[in-house]
C-alpha cells in the first residue's frame, strides 16, 4: 500500500449497515453512499488529485512560495468539480 492509499483510505469508512462511505470534504460534512464501481472512480481521481497537489506544492516551494497561492484556487476548483461529477448519482448517507 502506498502513502497515497493510505491518505485516501481515511476518507472511507463502513457504516453499521455494511455500505461504502465517502466523505468528500472531511468527516464533519455529510457523506455520500458509493458502489464498488464509484470508490475505483473516487481513488483514481484522489491519487491523480494527491501527486498534482504535491507536485505543485514541491515546485512552489523550490521555485517561490507564490506559485502555490496562485495554484491553490485552481486545485480547489478541479476537486470540486471532479468530485461533483464522480458523485451526482449517489445518496448521502442518513449518520455523519
Amino acid at each position: 500500500m502506498s502513502f497515497f492509499d493510505a491518505l485516501i483510505d481515511l476518507s472511507f469508512k463502513t457504516d453499521a449497515d455494511g455500505n461504502t462511505v465517502f466523505y468528500p470534504y472531511g468527516f464533519w460534512f455529510k457523506g455520500r453512499l458509493v458502489d464498488d464501481d464509484k470508490r475505483e472512480a473516487i481513488k483514481t481521481f484522489l491519487v491523480r488529485f494527491w501527486v498534482v497537489q504535491f507536485g505543485v506544492i514541491l515546485v512552489g516551494a523550490i521555485i517561490n512560495n507564490i506559485l502555490i497561492l496562485l495554484a491553490a484556487p485552481f486545485l480547489f476548483l478541479w476537486y470540486y468539480r471532479s468530485i461533483k461529477r464522480i458523485l451526482k448519482d449517489t445518496a448521502i448517507a442518513g449518520k455523519k
